[in-house]
């Protein structure tokens, strides 16, 4: 819970995490094996064993993990100032990494809520974008509240930096667990270059040590006709979005661009 004053409040103790990638984070992987967590939808051999890696029961995996039993995590989950908002969206067609220039346009992302469908969702249709409200589907009322009140936090404490991580792929290049683990290290130390991208209306990380940022280049995988154009269907489609919450902040849906 993100307060006026910037303070945050954590109200579980637990991660719930999907376990399809668990094999390729092994602090992670230590963790969801240990005594105290729960997993589901997993696969389970004869001995007894837990295969993360092996599907035939279901590509829908999931495991609650205790959060002391994640490496270096700190003793509380409360701290009394919030610096970085990370929100993780998962599309088809945007860079690794975007840092929003503004409070409105933070506000606009938060009530996006940008992901695709899952197999958790339908089965049938995964891979298909959708949009939740602040990434939450258990909002059940007034939701232009939580794009206004983020707004009203952030015109306040404006040390608040926002950034949108795409864990998905960009044209058909997929953006490894590892990568985004890497760009978000190295927002949080400082060590990455922006560019200011006019047809996003945000800056784009386009130089990271240890990363090929090259590689997720837009422009190059799409050609820059094709991606001037899908990008100006999803402002639109954006825009319209956010036209269906009455009260909602007209700065807010202004910021889309």
């Amino acid at each position: 819970m993100l307060t006026r004053d910037s303070s945050c409040y954590g109200t579980e103790r637990n991660f719930y995490v999907k376990t399809d990638s668990l094999t390729q984070q092994p602090g992670l992987l230590k963790a969801a094996t240990s005594p105290g967590a729960i997993a589901e939808n997993v696969y389970v051999d004869e001995k007894g064993r837990i295969d993360f890696d092996n599907f035939s029961i279901s590509t829908n995996g999931r495991c609650i993990v205790p959060r002391h039993l994640i490496p270096n995590a700190a003793a509380s989950i409360d701290f009394p100032r919030t610096d970085v908002v990370f929100f993780i969206t998962r599309r088809y067609d945007l860079p690794p990494a975007g840092r929003l220039i503004s409070a409105a346009q933070a506000a606009a992302f938060l009530m996006l809520g940008e992901s695709t469908i899952t197999s958790a969702d339908d089965p049938n249709r995964v891979g298909e974008s959708k949009r939740v409200v602040a990434f939450d589907p258990f909002i059940v009322d007034k939701p232009h509240k939580n794009g206004n009140r983020f707004y009203e936090i952030l015109k306040a404490n404006p040390h608040i930096e926002c950034y949108l991580l795409n864990t998905g792929e960009v044209g058909g290049v997929k953006i490894e667990p590892w990568v985004t683990l890497k760009i978000a290290e190295k927002i949080l130390r400082g060590q990455v270059r922006w560019e200011y991208d006019p047809l996003l209306g945000y800056d784009v990380a386009t130089e990271i040590k240890g990363i090929d940022m090259a590689r997720f280049d837009p422009y190059k995988l799409y050609g820059r006709a094709e991606f001037e154009r899908r990008m100006k269907r999803l402002k639109e489609e954006r825009k319209e979005y956010l036209k269906q919450f009455p009260g909602l902040y007209t700065e807010i849906i202004a910021a889309i661009g």
